[in-house]
């Protein structure tokens, strides 16, 4: 039996509880401080499939679109409201996209301004979370 498009997958249930008990904040809170690279195999493999996706691979594009369905789901879940959702994924690609063309984040100086980067991202997440609610 396939499921609704609309129902949540079992990966989704998961982790929506799991990011619900997150100390930050929930999903939201978790993707924007999350959005920077690290060099973690698992960085690497989302910027070699983001590549294969760019460079028209069928397969990567469709995995980079569950991907991005399931984050939205989870932040969606979690906000309730559809543009404030798509929002805080906005801004937390906006913070790995800075964070990864801005330099060496090992420079103290570099590594101070992500900081205070995500410390905005943070501050400006409650703004949208009480605009949300």
């Amino acid at each position: 039996m396939r499921r609704s498009q609309n129902a949540p997958s079992p990966w989704l249930k998961r982790t929506s509880r799991r990011w619900s008990r997150h100390p930050g904040g929930g999903a939201s809170a978790y993707y924007i401080n999350s959005s920077t690279p690290d060099n973690t195999p698992f960085d690497r493999a989302l910027i070699a499939l983001s590549r294969l996706a760019q460079s028209n691979n069928e397969l990567a594009q469709q995995t980079m679109s569950r991907v991005q369905e399931g984050w939205h789901a989870l932040v969606l879940a979690e906000l309730g409201d559809e543009q404030i959702a798509r929002t805080v994924l906005l801004l937390g690609d906006g913070m790995y996209y800075n964070a990864a063309f801005g330099g060496d984040s090992a420079n103290p100086q570099r590594a101070a301004a992500i900081t205070a980067d995500r410390a905005a991202l943070e501050r400006a997440l409650q703004v949208l979370k009480a605009a949300a609610n």
